[in-house]
């Protein structure tokens, strides 16, 4: 059976993800036994849309149209990224299942080995980093590759955002921001939602995708 593969779907959670995953190829290249001129086709859409990021980064040069170019960029990053996964990453035995978690690859074995489920998560921590950016830590004193729980590969993490002193909808209607096997996300809500109230929880979840009981709601302003 196919890894099951973990891509945030929001532009922090995948600009995170892309950034730590595209460093391990490349840094890991020879090791890895990927194909040089396979990641090659990669690097120019990496650097387009780290530069296009960039530039979304600053209220000064924040623009409508900095905006879309970053979408463009961003999705065209993604399309030939899972190409580049499926060829030279889920099926190449040198890279070990510990490893496949960077590239957000969670194995699916054919006959399911028992995996512990990791434990419940403890208070967030949100800092804002910026107008809408906001960096979440999942239990501040565990974040880090060498502190998660028992049988956690990382930390999924959902969003909401309703009117000011509205109560959080149901959990199962919350949007799913992505994936960190450090247990730390960043949240880039649209500009729309500026001073709206967001909830936000986190699940910790094992190497098998299986999510553990889910954490307690935090409440943020968006500013």
């Amino acid at each position: 059976m196919k890894d099951k593969t973990i891509i945030p779907k929001s532009i922090a959670g995948f600009t995170e993800y892309i950034r730590m995953a595209y460093d391990a190829a490349r840094v890991n290249m020879i090791a890895f036994n990927i194909n040089a001129a396979e990641f090659a086709k990669i690097t120019p859409l990496y650097d387009s849309f780290i530069r296009a990021e960039a530039l979304c980064a600053y209220r000064a040069t924040a623009t409508a149209g900095s905006r879309v170019a970053r979408k463009t960029a961003w999705r065209a990053l993604e399309k030939h990224w899972r190409v580049f996964l499926n060829r030279e990453v889920r099926i190449n035995e040198a890279i070990s299942t510990g490893d496949r978690l960077i590239f957000g690859l969670l194995p699916h074995d054919g006959i399911r080995t028992r995996a512990g489920v990791p434990s419940s998560v403890g208070r967030l921590v949100a800092t804002r980093m910026s107008r809408c950016l906001f960096d979440v830590v999942v239990n501040e004193e565990t974040v880090g590759r060498r502190k998660r729980p028992e049988h956690a590969a990382g930390s999924n993490l959902y969003s909401a955002v309703v009117d000011v002193r509205q109560p959080a909808p149901p959990m199962d209607t919350f949007h799913y921001e992505g994936f960190s096997s450090v247990c730390r996300h960043r949240v880039n809500f649209p500009e729309e939602y500026y001073a709206k109230q967001a909830y936000l929880f986190a699940r910790y979840v094992n190497g098998h995708g299986e999510e553990g009981p889910a954490g307690p709601l935090m409440m943020i302003l968006v500013s």
